[in-house]
């Protein structure tokens, strides 16, 4: 055993999910989803998550300027959570997919989920490609 002194959790969430975006605007998206899980191991049953996106419609420097902001809430963590944040330039193609480039923030509990009691802050650059 390699860390004998830690307690391994065997964090398990097998979820349904049920979303919805909303695009009050060619280029400003909402979204809502929803999460049940039908099996679980330490995890509790709901999780909820939320956000927002906004892609301006004029290229700046060759490419779209961004803007994400992303929310999620955790049942096991008493419906605590965490944020996230992008912000960059983004490249359209025909196909329909995205590579986005820019910064990141994030603040919250952590997606390692032996520690997901664990408070972290992340501050980053980041490539993202969408589909």
């Amino acid at each position: 055993m390699k860390n004998p002194g830690f307690s391994r959790l065997n964090f398990v969430r097998d979820v349904l999910y049920v979303n919805q975006s909303f695009y009050p605007t060619d280029q400003w998206r909402l979204y809502v989803d929803a999460g049940w899980a039908f099996f679980s191991d330490v995890a509790s049953e709901w999780e909820f998550q939320f956000g927002t996106e906004y892609v301006a419609t004029h290229r700046l420097f060759g490419a779209y300027p961004f803007l994400a902001v992303n929310g999620k809430v955790r049942e096991e963590l008493d419906y605590g959570g965490d944020v996230n944040a992008q912000l960059g330039w983004l490249w359209k193609a025909e196909n329909g997919r995205r590579f986005r480039v820019g910064f990141h923030y994030f603040n919250g509990h952590s997606d390692q989920w032996s520690f997901y009691r664990q408070h972290e802050e992340q501050i980053g650059f980041g490539l993202w490609i969408d589909r």
